[in-house]
């Protein structure tokens, strides 16, 4: 069989499969649905819902984060007896979410941020562009349903105006239906973030092992599906509470009495951002920044990559440790306003500067691409 003659098996297979799950889901139309988007979080977010879920629901998640088109109709075909299907709804291409649209019609539609992430013209071309395909979600939820959205993102915040669905708008900003206050990184025998949420009758307090504001806004995000679905707060508590970091994740660990932060899974200038503050708030003098180039930015790159040069100092970062072409336009930007830089031009270098340091704290975060997990095993 020749690759040509393969790829059209492929394809059909492919197909085919398609078109089980969606007869699969209509012989399981009483499966709840819960679909997510957005340019960032997505992930983590899919494991808190579904976390919090199973506290009270036979539940199902997406696994991992393979490719949606591969991955929802995976899924759909293991249903038995789950009574919750908690989706990721990545989309990179247009038309995507169309597919995942036609594949199922989910009850709960959450959008957590709008980015550049995909933003290029490999992918969605713009933000527009990525706003109009990523929006599809939420329009298309039913009456009965619900859109859980960012309320602190204008952007996704006016999405509540393009649904027949019932919104909740969630974050910290003092509109909000769901509203984060008194969020603190608390220092232990590894670090947790502590919040409160308001609910406008009442309030409940969290301590959850995932850092920073963003990850507490995501988590703020899985107690609203959790309390639309009709759990209490009680059991929404419990289930948040145990909630655990991930591997690549603003992940902590001691290494030779150090505290390393691995957040090496993906990189966006959002969440370069994001993982910059936790950073701050752990050590706000004498923590190192290592990054490695944010990828798929398009013609936005070399702006981008000089704006988190820029943040960084301007949050108090004095340490900064790069490896990768585009990054070496954020370092240079860092050591123009006064910082500390070395580029590197391969992972056991950085690792050997990294050793060299006085820093207690260590942040390191990179796209997919970039490997940057190689510099934390050159530590250990």
């Amino acid at each position: 069989m020749n690759y040509g003659e393969a790829g059209v098996v492929k394809v059909v297979y492919r197909q085919a499969r398609w078109e089980a799950a969606k007869a699969w889901l209509k012989v399981h139309d009483d499966v709840d649905v819960v679909g997510i988007t957005g340019s960032v979080g997505k992930t983590t977010t899919k494991e808190i819902i579904g976390q919090v879920l199973s506290g009270q629901f036979e539940s199902t998640i997406t696994k991992d984060n393979y490719d949606p088109i591969f991955n929802l109709p995976l899924t759909t075909l293991s249903i038995r007896d789950e009574e919750k299907f908690v989706a990721e709804m990545g989309v990179d291409g247009c038309g995507q979410m169309d597919q995942y649209l036609d594949l199922m019609t989910p009850r709960v539609g959450v959008i957590t941020k709008f980015s550049l992430a995909h933003a290029d013209k490999d992918h969605l071309g713009s933000l527009e562009g990525l706003i109009e395909e990523k929006s599809k979600l939420i329009k298309a939820l039913p009456p009965h349903g619900w859109a859980i959205l960012n309320g602190d993102d204008e952007l996704v915040r006016q999405l509540g105006n393009e649904t027949k669905a019932s919104v909740m708008l969630v974050g910290f900003d003092k509109n909000n239906d769901l509203r984060i206050t008194d969020y603190k990184l608390v220092k232990g025998d590894l670090p947790k973030s502590c919040f409160t949420v308001n609910y406008g009758f009442g309030e409940k307090i969290f301590e959850i092992g995932l850092l920073g504001r963003h990850n507490v806004f995501l988590t703020t995000i899985g107690v609203g599906v959790g309390m639309v679905m009709g759990m209490s707060l009680d059991t929404i508590k419990e289930r948040v509470d145990e909630l655990k970091p991930v591997k690549g994740r603003l992940y902590p660990e001691y290494i030779k009495g150090r505290l390393v932060i691995d957040d090496t899974y993906n990189a966006s200038p959002e969440a370069v951002k994001a993982a910059i503050d936790v950073l701050v708030e752990l050590d706000s003098k004498n923590g190192t920044l290592v990054l490695g180039d944010m990828l798929e930015l398009g013609e936005l790159s070399d702006k981008e990559h000089r704006q988190v040069g820029r943040y960084a100092f301007e949050r108090g970062v004095r340490r900064l440790g790069v490896y990768g072409d585009e990054a070496k336009l954020t370092a240079r930007e860092f050591k123009t306003m006064g910082g500390e830089v070395m580029v590197a031009e391969s992972h056991e270098e950085l690792s050997g500067w990294i050793r060299d340091t006085e820093s207690e704290v260590i942040l390191v975060k990179g796209s997919r691409g970039m490997m940057m997990e190689r510099v934390i095993e050159g530590l250990r």
